[in-house]
């Protein structure tokens, strides 16, 4: 369900939610395609936490490989959300802490939120999410604010 429907838009499988306040504020995308091949950006380039999804034939091969030790430094928390099973729905707030969105994800369907803030309500009986996030994580009192 979309509160605020001109500030959601789809393209090549990601849906792309920006602030009503600001349209240059992205909040949240979610991914649903399961049949699109080779290496699928869910996020830019530019943001805190990459994820991509990779749908590769049999024999594909990634060569061997480290990653240089590039001094990073961010501000914010990104998180994602990969449903294993089950389904859940989240309830999407705009950066002053208005719902814009509620949104249901079932298996293989991941969102990473950027800004504003989220719930989660689960469905089904049971449902099984990967989550997955920048750290280093200090804690319920310091790293997070109740809406």
């Amino acid at each position: 369900m979309s509160l605020f429907s001109n500030f959601r838009r789809r393209t090549n499988g990601l849906e792309v939610f920006t602030s009503r306040l600001d349209s240059t504020i992205q909040l949240a995308s979610v991914y649903r395609q399961t049949n699109l091949l080779g290496r699928n950006d869910v996020t830019g380039a530019n943001r805190i936490l990459q994820v991509s999804v990779l749908s590769l034939k049999k024999n594909h091969l990634v060569p061997a490989h480290t990653h240089n030790p590039i001094p990073r430094e961010t501000i914010g928390t990104s998180e994602c959300w990969v449903v294993v099973k089950g389904q859940v729905t989240f309830d999407l707030f705009d950066t002053d802490d208005v719902l814009i969105h509620t949104v249901k994800l079932k298996k293989h369907n991941i969102v990473v939120f950027y800004a504003g803030g989220h719930s989660l309500r689960v469905l089904t009986k049971m449902a099984q999410i990967y989550e997955l996030k920048n750290g280093p994580y200090e804690g319920v009192l310091i790293d997070k604010r109740q809406i």
